[in-house]
């Protein structure tokens, strides 16, 4: 009998025979799966709803389980093919969270990985500031979330989007992300690399209300994580995108 999660998820190996279906379905590849956590967070009720409903009071890994089962019930009309929906998902996220932060992030906060496991997948601080400020980077935090996180990152998620599509901030994918639009298909499930004042304007807007404490870890998590555009890059960069739009005049 496989072994289960706290909350319902499948966890280690999930190889039984009451899992022939999921066992039956084509594998998924990593941009069909980064579609899938694309969506799933893109399912995730807003935050405000849910703690005004009170329904953050189950352990964070759980309340995002049940959100993930809400989102398969919805899309296949079917309680019985929720199971093996969330096993063919857990499959794909054991199959690729070697390979994609976006990934080992997700298996961590819905409990199918612990944080100790995938240790060495998680992005490492591009510089340290620990010895000037009180920010620690402890992935093992990762197992103890605030109950409310899955709603959280929703809720940051989707202020990444609605940034990027106003176009207001230099990319270094060109310009002030006039290709946002164009892109915002696959970007929205691909990594993408997006200005820092545009994920700190995002973040701000979603963990500045929480308290000072919230915006002031972001704050360091941000420098400590962020790449740097060299000054020469930058300029290249805005170049070909005046180019760009003066050749389509």
């Amino acid at each position: 009998k496989a072994q289960q999660s706290s909350a319902g998820f499948p966890a280690g190996s999930r190889r039984n025979s009451s899992q022939g279906k999921a066992l039956q379905a084509p594998p998924m590849d990593k941009p069909e799966l980064l579609r899938e956590i694309a969506a799933l967070w893109a399912s995730v009720s807003h935050i405000e709803d849910r703690v005004t409903r009170g329904v953050t009071r189950v352990p964070a890994q759980e309340a995002l389980q049940n959100c993930v089962k809400a989102y398969y019930l919805r899309r296949t009309g079917r309680s019985k093919l929720v199971e093996s929906s969330v096993i063919q998902l857990a499959r794909a996220v054991l199959d690729h969270c070697d390979s994609n932060s976006k990934v080992a992030l997700f298996a961590v906060m819905s409990d199918i990985q612990p944080a100790s496991a995938i240790w060495d997948r998680l992005p490492r601080p591009r510089r340290e500031i620990n010895r000037d400020t009180d920010f620690r980077f402890e992935p093992a935090k990762l197992n103890d979330l605030p109950l409310d996180s899955p709603y959280v990152m929703a809720a940051f998620i989707r202020q990444l989007k609605v940034h990027r599509r106003q176009r207001k901030f230099f990319s270094n994918t060109g310009g002030n992300d006039d290709g946002a639009e164009a892109q915002a298909q696959t970007a929205d499930a691909a990594d993408a690399s997006l200005a820092l004042g545009l994920v700190l304007s995002a973040g701000m807007s979603v963990f500045g209300s929480r308290s000072h404490a919230s915006a002031r870890f972001f704050e360091l998590a941000l420098f400590a994580f962020a790449e740097f555009v060299p000054d020469a890059a930058r300029r290249a960069s805005l170049g070909a995108a005046e180019a760009k739009r003066g050749s389509a005049m």
